[in-house]
Formats: structure tokens, sequence, C-alpha cells
């Protein structure tokens, strides 16, 4: 399958915070991108850095955004796996 995406040692800071270190990522394509981690861990700020390249190419993304327990990730990893 092609890549769609492929980021190699993405890091970003607010001022001296340093969120992201050091991110690899290969996305190919039919592939589903789920990022999960509690509150605060820099979830968003790695989908924003993600989207925004791909908005000034005019390429379509897609966010969705949801609140989920620990119980309904283990639940659908499960299915997944199946």
């Amino acid at each position: 399958m092609a890549t769609l995406l492929h980021v190699d040692g993405l890091s970003f800071s607010y001022g001296e915070r340093s969120v992201l270190r050091g991110v690899d990522l290969d996305l190919k394509a039919g592939e589903l991108l789920v990022v999960v981690g509690p509150s605060g861990c820099g979830k968003s700020t790695l989908l924003r850095n993600l989207v925004k390249p791909l908005t000034y190419y005019r390429i379509d993304t897609a966010l969705m955004f949801q609140s989920v327990t620990h119980g309904a990730v283990l639940a659908a990893l499960d299915e997944i796996s199946e």
C-alpha cells in the first residue's frame, strides 16, 4: 500500500515546555489512526501538527474527537484483534 503520511522525528514545544519529542509515524492507504492517552499528553497537539501541512496542500482530512473510558478502548481493541 502507498504511504499517505510519513512523519520522522516530529517535535513540538510550547515555549520551554516540550510536548512532542521524536514522533515517527507511517500511515498507509486504508489505515486508520487512533490516538489515545490521558488528558494533557499531547494528542491534540500531535493531530494539529499532522493536519496543518495537509490543509496547506489542500488534502482532505477529518478529525474526530470522542471521550471514551479505558474500558471502552480495551473493548474496541479486543474487537479489532479478533
